[in-house]
């Protein structure tokens, strides 16, 4: 007896009811899949295919390595084995009967005339970072709500690719636009919510504050990244700006550096001009970790003791440069300069004899 196969979840790649579609559904999720990462190059490529294939043969395909590679043009051998042990591909049973393969959603559907609105944690969290946290009609951050592109009452499921953020306003005009006399708006309760609309800000996930932290802290740093000449696209700088602090990274020292990135050229006369780099570029090099280093490397230069002009601790630092170098200390315009310590090694305060040490002009005085 021949023996058949199908894609796992099926009906998350094909929508449309007729076979052989002009496209399928390919989710940027799959990248962050164990199982599909553990497979090796070759064979990624050839799950891809099957599951074009598959679109075209209503999800029955014959359990023959040779030829599916011969469909899916593959140029290596096609290891039906390993996409079977990783749970890509299924044994098709013959005796399933409709029921039996349809999803827990239909089954939901078919039974009350609904789907489920439940939405799980895992898509919330994936859906909250893929919007940013913002309103995907107006760009809103706040009384932001999960919502269903297609409506459940419509066929709609609540997996990520039918899934968006809106703030409770425009939510409310879109479901206020898809209800129709044959069709009428019904509440959420109505539609199984067991929690009430003004407690759903609970369901946001964990990340919900952090990211509208990371937000806020963009705006500042938007505020004192440099101007340019050009274009300086905002959305894409601010996502990664948010990804950047999610991994770790003080938004407060990409701030700092924003700001010495502004005072830098306005010094050298790039400040407007095409010479500034875009927000996105300045991010994704992490420049602002070059502006860090120096800040720390001034930090430290910073410390000892200033030893002020005309004062003993001065005159006592001169008499160790001459005799262990030869030379007297430089001045600063203050007439004074920054040592290692407050006294040089083995000096006793109030030693000092008045002995003329030629003096020294600051740099005030040879201007």
């Amino acid at each position: 007896m021949a023996r058949f196969f199908k894609v796992k979840n099926f009906e998350k790649f094909q929508h449309y009811k007729d076979r052989s579609p002009p496209w399928i559904k390919l989710y940027n999720e799959t990248l962050e899949n164990y199982e599909f990462g553990s497979l090796n190059d070759a064979t990624k490529g050839q799950l891809i295919g099957i599951w074009l294939l598959a679109s075209r043969m209503d999800n029955k395909l014959p359990f023959d390595p040779r030829w599916i590679a011969s469909k899916i043009n593959a140029t290596e051998p096609v290891d039906l084995e390993a996409l079977y042990s990783s749970g890509f591909i299924l044994e098709y049973d013959e005796s399933e009967t409709a029921e039996q393969v349809a999803t827990p959603a239909q089954q939901r559907a078919k039974a009350n005339g609904f789907g489920s609105r439940h939405i799980s944690d895992e898509v919330k969290r994936i859906v909250w970072q893929r919007d940013g946290g913002n309103c995907q009609e107006c760009g809103a951050s706040d009384d932001i709500e999960y919502d269903h592109k297609h409506p459940v009452s419509k066929g709609g499921s609540s997996e990520v690719s039918n899934i968006q953020l809106l703030c409770r306003p425009c939510n409310r005009r879109k479901r206020v636009r898809v209800a129709t006399p044959a069709q009428p708006l019904r509440s959420l309760e109505r539609e199984g919510q067991d929690q009430d609309i003004e407690k759903r800000k609970e369901d946001i996930p964990p990340v919900a504050k952090a990211t509208r932290l990371a937000s806020s802290k963009f705006d500042e740093f938007w505020r004192e990244y440099p101007k340019r000449e050009g274009e300086n696209p905002r959305k894409p700088a601010e996502k990664k700006f948010n990804a950047l602090v999610k991994t770790g990274v003080d938004p407060d020292s990409i701030i700092a550096g924003a700001r010495q990135s502004s005072a830098d050229a306005r010094a050298r006369g790039a400040y407007g001009t095409k010479f500034i780099p875009q927000a996105i570029k300045w991010l994704n090099d992490q420049r602002f970790i070059d502006y860090a280093a120096a800040a720390f490397v001034e930090e430290r230069s910073l410390t000892g003791f200033y030893a002020r002009a005309e004062s003993e601790q001065l005159e006592a630092w001169d008499r160790h440069n001459l005799s262990s170098k030869g030379k007297r200390l430089p001045r600063d315009r203050n007439g004074g300069w920054r040592v290692d310590a407050e006294w040089p090694p083995g000096y006793e305060p109030g030693s000092i004899s008045k002995v003329d040490v030629p003096a020294v002009p600051s740099l005030a005085r040879m201007q």
